[in-house]
């Protein structure tokens, strides 16, 4: 119940999710996915390709967007001496500080992922 889920969306048009990315409410009834973020033609590193970057979709995408944004965040908490966050505590503050906050949409969630936003809520 503690895992944090996120939608793709495209990065040039975030209103949009991507086809592929699933949609909610779980089976039970939970809201998911918290948040959204890119995971539409992100361009990533690949080994043998004549750039070393392909373009890449899926929430595989979008999800180490939402990881980093979350360990920049206990970064913080730790250096500064702030009480470090459990993972509702950490869902509750992705949530209300995305970009585009609302009320919950089957494919973004609460929101795109707004990483300024939820540093300042430390």
């Amino acid at each position: 119940r503690s895992v944090i889920t996120v939608g793709a969306i495209d990065a040039r048009h975030p209103l949009k999710v991507g086809t592929f990315s699933s949609f909610g409410p779980t089976r039970d009834g939970r809201e998911k996915p918290e948040v959204s973020a890119p995971g539409v033609a992100v361009r990533a590193a690949q080994r043998d390709t004549g750039t070393g970057v392909v373009a890449m979709c899926g929430t595989s995408m979008a999800a180490p967007h939402v990881t980093g944004a979350v360990a920049l965040l206990l970064s913080r908490a730790a250096r500064t001496g702030a009480v470090i966050p459990g993972a509702n505590q950490v869902r509750n503050k992705l949530c209300n500080k995305a970009a585009a906050a609302g009320p919950w949409d089957r494919g973004r969630g609460f929101g795109v992922l707004n990483v300024t936003g939820l540093l300042e809520a430390l």
